[in-house]
């Protein structure tokens, strides 16, 4: 009887919890994020597998029509590299000895056919690494360790080994890969990369790009575009020439290793390592930096910041007094780690495995010490030289005497951060910087740096946006030497050293930590949703945070974004859900006059620097034509697929909100908030700005199947969304709301327990953001999680007892008949 009653209860108590299991909110399995697969095609297409890069084995015919254009000094160099810095185009620029002694021979008048041959390959390799710095760095690293200085992703010390974004003292690994696309961009230093593939397979990828890719290889979140339509076969097998060259690997050679121990001893300064530092610096700094230094190597113009100057000998982040060269360690230092959010990558071996060692760093500093404008007298003079200098100081070694020397770090306190806010107002930070330190103080309009390029002050709430360093030790540097060749200025001799650290851990406090979650927790509630972005329910609700990119993966290719970053957070109840969408943008740009651009089809013909990458314009000029606007991307119908996460493709189409900043809020409202506050008043032209006064929806959805196809507006009929946005002092707030579910196929639906992939697109007015020049995200995660209820608890109770009463009554029946 005993048994029978056990397997009585166990059997209803496994129907109980089957019937609970089922009626409990679950998520299915179709909604979770599907894996992105990691590994690469081992193999390309047959008609790709055997292809050779001609360019390495140049033809009689080509060394003979070379030799005639060295003759009559008109060697042809690609257009790309000549619109960089013109010296470039001199054959005799290149600093390579079988260059030197084919020279030697022709100007005595001999020929030599195999030093040429090896000159013109090495004339080859230079347009290759210009060309790859070009076309390629800006997502594989300008080292090729597959990172870029755009997005921010948090690592442990010493780990991820690369900090192309923050340098090593801010104990991240940043790539652009795991904040845009879910990948890393490839690391050509990669055992999966080229340094293990033949050249046909890089042949293929960039000629095809990502669309190529059959099913069982890379996933569609991979951002590798075609560059057939752009690029002739030359120009990428140029580039494919200079990828090689730049991890020092051919096709199935093994990694070179090199190792780096213990600390840097810094050599003395000969001529020897001087001639050294320069071989390097044409390899791996001439590109941007240009060959004479002038900071105008080819792709410089794309660039925001401009690569640094070195004829000028004014350098931005020292421990000497403003004004004064930096210590050789400052600079060793500076291209150990790099500079965040520039395409300064760090060059230490110790990050990267094709960089360099300490010795070859040391070198490289020494050569550009030679850059010096002055002839007749260079600050940084050989160490041999010191003793027949004129100078009295140089024979001191004066730099050395005018290091900012400091006492010990205080405590943090709250007296002392407070502290650290009064002088933050009296000593006029706020100006350049802003209130809150967003950068968007009343001096930014119109700022330039010493070589008449735009520059704006820092946002001092993002942690990865500090160049610098962002530790308090770092920070008060930059307040007590300034920054050389930029107007912030240095408060040395006007603050106390006191006031100074208080500034520091002031500023310190200002940085906000983003929240990195694959995806978002909407939150569940019974009451309605609210309008408003500074309604209090949303402090409830969970937050995160979406990293944006630069659009470089369609013409003309935008390098240069300044939205890189929106908070977002979701409410949903039985009938709605709101998104609520903050992103910082100094300046409100509310008026519109250029035509409603959004996909590549409708892009004007595009000429001159739009043909791939777009000129770094300056985002400060006086006339501002175009509004701030965001779009929320969702896919149709996932269960098809994830689409393209560049608006979609022609098979898995995208569900899009689209919000305008010409619509809401009104101008005068704008108006009346900013006069409201004095240090906000010059900012009154933004809204003072003549236009036309748009009414209607400022949100509105369509769809798009490619962002190479005209997206399509959908009827009103079908127009579910309701908006509303504030700015406040450098920030936009938007709320967005829809029905959860529509009976539009087009539309994305929010179903209850389920992953909702979304992604973000956005446009700056004030940095000429329109059409394809926008800021882009990959796909993130919004999750519906509703609330359990007591149920399903319930009916696995009832369900219980039924089964448990059946079972006895059986049981008892069992028994008498037997």
């Amino acid at each position: 009887m005993f048994l029978r009653t056990a397997v009585a209860i166990t059997i209803s108590a496994i129907i109980g919890f089957a019937v609970y299991f089922v009626l409990s909110p679950s998520i299915a399995e179709e909604s979770l994020p599907k894996q992105q697969k990691v590994k690469a095609p081992s193999k390309p297409p047959e008609k790709f597998a055997k292809l050779k890069n001609p360019l390495k084995s140049p033809t009689d015919g080509e060394i003979n029509e070379f030799i005639s254009q060295v003759k009559s000094n008109s060697v042809k160099f690609f257009d790309q590299v000549m619109d960089g810095d013109k010296k470039f185009t001199n054959i005799r620029h290149i600093p390579k000895q079988s260059v030197k002694e084919f020279l030697a021979k022709l100007d005595a008048g001999e020929t030599d056919k195999e030093l040429a041959k090896k000159s013109l390959i090495e004339k080859r390799l230079f347009e290759g690494r210009a060309m790859y710095q070009i076309y390629c760095s800006n997502c594989h690293g300008a080292n090729g360790a597959g990172h870029r200085p755009a997005a921010y992703r948090p690592g442990k010390k010493g780990k991820g080994g690369h900090n192309t974004c923050h340098g090593n003292q801010l104990e991240s690994a940043p790539s652009t890969a795991h904040g845009f696309v879910n990948l890393r961009f490839t690391s050509l230093n990669a055992h999966y990369s080229i340094r293990r593939k033949g050249e046909g397979y890089a042949y293929w990828r960039v000629s095809t790009g990502n669309h190529e890719l059959p099913p069982k290889s890379l996933s569609w979140k991979s951002s590798m575009p075609a560059w057939s339509g752009e690029l002739s076969e030359t120009e990428m097998w140029s580039a494919i020439l200079g990828a090689y060259d730049l991890v020092k690997a051919r096709p199935d050679e093994g990694d070179d290793k090199r190792e780096v121990t213990g600390e840097p001893v810094k050599p003395p300064k000969t001529v020897d390592l001087i001639a050294k530092g320069r071989k390097i610096y044409y390899e791996k700094c001439s590109f941007c930096h240009g060959i004479t230094g002038a900071g105008n190597g080819p792709p410089s113009k794309y660039m925001e910041p401009r690569p640094r100057n070195f004829q000028t000998n004014v350098f931005k982040f020292r421990s000497t007094i403003s004004g004064f060269l930096p210590l050789d360690e400052d600079l060793f230092k500076l291209i150990s780690r790099g500079i965040p959010g520039t395409s300064m990558e760090p060059y230490s071996r110790r990050a990267i495995s094709n960089g360099l060692v300490p010795e070859e760093i040391w070198a490289v500093i020494y050569y550009i010490q030679t850059f010096g404008e002055d002839p007749e007298f260079n600050m940084w003079m050989l160490d041999e030289a010191y003793g027949m200098s004129r100078d009295r100081k140089d024979l001191m070694q004066w730099r050395y005497n005018n290091v900012v020397r400091i006492g010990a770090k205080p405590d943090e306190t709250p007296e002392l951060l407070a502290r650290g806010k009064e002088v933050y107002r009296s000593s006029k930070c706020f100006s350049c910087h802003g209130d809150n330190g967003l950068g968007n103080g009343i001096s930014v309009e119109g700022m330039k740096d010493d070589w008449k390029f735009p520059i704006y002050p820092r946002n001092l709430t993002k942690i990865w946006r500090y160049k610098g360093g962002r530790s308090v030790k770092d920070i008060f540097y930059r307040i007590t030497t300034g920054i050389n060749g930029t107007p912030m200025p240095a408060f040395l001799k006007s603050v106390p050293e006191t006031d100074r650290w208080a500034v520091a851990y002031y500023v310190k406090s200002l940085q906000r930590k983003p929240v990195l979650k694959p995806f978002i927790n909407a939150l569940w509630t019974n009451e309605p949703l609210p309008d408003s972005p500074d309604d209090p329910a949303w402090e409830a609700a969970k937050r995160g945070d979406v990293f944006m990119f630069g659009n470089v993966v369609t013409p003309p290719r935008w390098r240069n974004n300044t939205i890189d970053h929106v908070i977002v957070k979701a409410i949903f109840n039985d009938d709605e859900i709101a998104i609520r969408l903050e992103w910082e943008d100094r300046f409100p740009n509310t008026i519109h006059l250029g035509a409603d651009i959004l996909s590549q089809k409708e892009q004007a013909a595009m000429k001159g620097g739009d043909k791939s990458f777009a000129t770094a314009l300056a985002a400060s000029s006086p006339q501002v034509t175009y509004r701030d606007a965001i779009m929320l991307q969702f896919p149709q119908d996932k269960t098809k697929g994830m689409p393209y996460f560049l608006n979609g493709d022609k098979d898995n189409p995208v569900n899009l909100w689209w919000w305008r900043a010409d619509y809401a809020p009104s101008r005068k409202a704008l108006a009346e908030k900013i006069l409201s506050n004095r240090d906000l008043a010059p900012l009154y032209r933004y809204v003072k700005q003549k236009g036309p006064e748009k009414t209607g929806r400022a949100a509105l959805e369509l769809n798009a199947k490619g962002i190479k196809e005209p997206f399509t507006t959908q009827d009103e009929s079908s127009q579910a969304l309701s908006s509303l946005a504030i700015f406040n002092d450098g920030v936009w707030s938007l709320v967005i709301k829809r029905p959860r579910l529509t009976s539009d196929s087009n539309d994305a639906q929010f179903i209850n327990g389920s992953y909702i992939p979304f992604a973000i697109n956005a446009w700056d007015g004030w940095n000429h953001n329109n059409g394809t020049k926008k800021s882009i995200s990959k796909w993130s995660y919004i999750y519906l999680d509703r609330p359990e209820t007591s149920k399903p608890m319930m009916m696995g109770v009832f369900a219980f007892f039924v089964s448990f009463g059946l079972l006895s009554q059986a049981c008892l029946r069992r028994k008498k008949q037997g």
